[in-house]
């Protein structure tokens, strides 16, 4: 679509232009699987299914197991995802069968940290082939209702396995 504007000022000075707009649909696709990555003598385990439609219907959840170096675990769920983009990453080859055209997706939400409700998270999660164990990679970003950022863990999967379905 092509937008065209024009302004005026006081004295009478004019000026236009245009700009095209571009909307994207989604890219619809799946993505599940749980995994363990791992710094230092931090740990995270994570389960997770996430899904967009062609109609832009997100549905999905994420569950969260994060222990620091002391052994004491800190747990995040949450049953809802928002803002699903599922994309095609060069160089990324996901499983066995011919690339479908998505390797990664991205995704926020609002959860439970700890049983505390409204602490939101983003996740991105590549499956970059088989097996997803030195492969894959998951990073998340848990933030309290204030914005305050309580937990960050990311890097490539020490186990488990991410799979990108069409």
């Amino acid at each position: 679509n092509t937008v065209s504007c024009s302004a005026t000022d006081l004295a009478g000075n004019a000026s236009s232009a245009s700009f095209t707009v571009t909307i994207t649909p989604p890219v619809p696709g799946r993505m599940h699987g749980t995994g363990g990555i791992g710094n230092g003598g931090d740990r995270t385990w994570f389960a997770l299914d996430v899904r967009e439609t062609a109609e832009y219907v997100d549905r999905g959840w994420l569950m969260l197991k994060l222990t620091d170096e002391d052994g004491q675990p800190d747990r995040y769920f949450a049953a809802n995802v928002t803002d699903v983009r599922f994309s095609d990453q060069p160089g990324y080859s996901p499983g066995k069968q011919k690339s479908n055209g998505v390797d990664t997706v991205s995704f926020t939400g609002v959860g439970y940290w700890n049983g505390h409700a409204g602490h939101t998270y983003e996740v991105v999660a590549s499956d970059r082939g088989e097996p997803g164990r030195g492969h894959d990679t998951f990073k998340v970003v848990i933030k309290d209702p204030s914005g305050v950022v309580v937990a960050t863990a990311g890097g490539t999967l020490e186990s488990g396995n991410l799979q990108s379905l069409r």
